[in-house]
């Protein structure tokens, strides 16, 4: 579960299907290679836990001990699952951190994809909102502090590199 109480990854897809959602195909540029997007947050813990548990769940999309979307007349278009959940998919996995010193508690999130796309999608909608000013209402409560994306090569072609080229 994630720092909010929620089970993370749902929608990742299965083992079998993961490298085929994330690696680039043989006939690609960079075969094998991947998409890859960093970001952090950090939560308003307090605001989230003033939040009832449905009301949680709402933000989300999703309930919270059972992990069981809501039916779409029940889940707001503007939850977390409603604006991610999205056809071409992404494989993600997130790692809490926190401070206690520092008063800071979040997230780092991480996304891999064969197209940047299915990412950015996914951020626009997030941060914009679909249609436009419906954005993700966990940004009432988490707050992107960086992001970056990157192309990671394959370790295949890594190895064809005997030195880098100059910058």
């Amino acid at each position: 579960r994630d720092l909010l109480g929620f089970v993370d990854g749902t929608a990742n897809p299965l083992a079998e299907e993961a490298l085929d959602t994330v690696l680039l195909d043989d006939a690609a540029d960079y075969p094998r290679g991947s998409y890859v997007t960093v970001q952090k947050y950090i939560h308003d813990l307090d605001k989230w836990n003033e939040l009832s548990t449905e009301e949680q769940e709402k933000v989300i999309g999703r309930t919270k001990a059972d992990d069981i979307e809501l039916d779409d007349d029940i889940k707001p278009s503007n939850s977390h699952v409603a604006l991610n959940d999205l056809e071409e998919d992404i494989y993600r996995e997130n790692m809490v951190f926190g401070s206690f010193a520092a008063g800071e508690m979040g997230t780092y999130f991480i996304g891999y994809a064969k197209d940047p796309e299915n990412v950015m999608e996914r951020l626009r909608n997030m941060f914009i909102g679909k249609p436009e000013g419906n954005y993700d209402r966990i940004l009432d409560f988490s707050t992107a502090l960086t992001g970056t994306n990157f192309f990671v090569p394959s370790a295949d072609l890594m190895k064809n590199f005997d030195e880098l080229p100059p910058a």
